[in-house]
């Protein structure tokens, strides 16, 4: 990865949009990133900026829920997520 983000200790960062903006911000494209997440927030969040998301199913959300929202693919282990993401981004270098 070049780049995991997320909320910050001190809170200035704390909701989905912020830490979306953030990204975008800071690489400034978003057909360069792909979301991983376990709610439909996730989805709906990065869907709403042009990132496609990938929906994991050992989180909080509900596969049903990422589905509905627009997941562009549901991984069921860490195995299936690497193959998601080495087929989303095949420019990318993962180990």
């Amino acid at each position: 990865f070049t780049m995991i983000c997320g909320a910050t200790m001190d809170k200035s960062r704390s909701t989905k949009e912020a830490v979306i903006a953030y990204l975008l911000e800071t690489n400034g494209k978003a057909d360069d990133m792909i979301m991983v997440g376990d709610t439909a927030f996730d989805v709906i969040g990065a869907k709403a900026h042009g990132i496609s998301t990938i929906g994991v199913s050992w989180g909080y959300g509900t596969v049903e829920d990422m589905e509905k929202a627009g997941a562009a693919a549901i991984a069921h282990n860490t195995h299936e997520l690497l193959s998601l993401l080495e087929d989303k981004c095949p420019s990318c270098n993962f180990l």
